[in-house]
């Protein structure tokens, strides 16, 4: 940036060819014009689409069923990451079960379950098949109707990494109709070792709530 102190026909912000001047209390300065570009990758896309449709079913909802969601989260409060209790509001209780459920196409919930307690409570295990094999997820059942097990993951990361990356990148929504196992890292995708890779599973009940995370890392040196 450059401050312009010879003649400059600029009365207001403008921009010609390359370079943006503008008038300021300080004088006439020139940039260079650049334009700033919001990235939309696709992956994004399903999770903005679940959201819109959730604002537009809060929308729809009657003021008694407004009601119910806010007695709901006046009923359950979440502990903050001090460890103390809030309630968040029956709008974000809906958003929270409902725009999970969303993903999968599953049908809005209308009306609060009983309880936040997930209902589907699988034993989830990862297993490293050892070297040139591929790493599986198993269940010991499968999920009913809408519920799902949602894997995220980091491959091939330095040998040297200390800590669980968070968060992980979303890998793949399973049903886990077909049991009893799931590959989540195939051979051909492990670079050779020394190499360290994380996993993660989080089982969801049809009513979009959350279940016990299942964490596994794999050492391959």
């Amino acid at each position: 940036m450059a401050k312009v102190s010879g003649p400059l026909e600029l009365k207001w912000r403008s921009t010609h060819g390359g370079v943006t001047g503008q008038q300021s209390r300080m004088g006439k300065i020139m940039r260079s014009h650049f334009t700033v570009h919001k990235h939309q990758w696709f992956t994004r896309a399903p999770y903005n689409m679940a959201m819109a449709a959730m604002l537009r079913a809060w929308r729809d909802l009657t003021s008694g069923e407004r009601e119910l969601w806010e007695e709901f989260s006046l009923d359950w409060p979440l502990e903050d990451r001090y460890g103390g209790m809030i309630s968040i509001g029956g709008f974000q209780w809906f958003l929270k079960l409902n725009s999970v459920a969303r993903l999968w196409a599953a049908n809005p919930i209308y009306l609060p379950p009983d309880d936040p307690v997930c209902d589907y409570n699988p034993t989830l295990i990862f297993t490293d098949t050892g070297p040139g094999g591929p790493i599986t997820l198993s269940a010991d059942v499968g999920a009913p109707g809408f519920a799902r097990v949602i894997v995220r993951r980091k491959i091939n990361l330095p040998i040297s990494t200390g800590w669980f990356p968070n968060p992980l990148n979303w890998f793949a929504t399973l049903s886990f109709t077909l049991l009893p196992a799931f590959i989540v890292a195939e051979a051909s995708e492990i670079d050779p070792p020394p190499r360290i890779h994380f996993f993660s599973a989080t089982p969801f009940d049809e009513e979009g709530r959350q279940g016990v995370e299942t964490q596994a890392i794999f050492t391959r040196e």
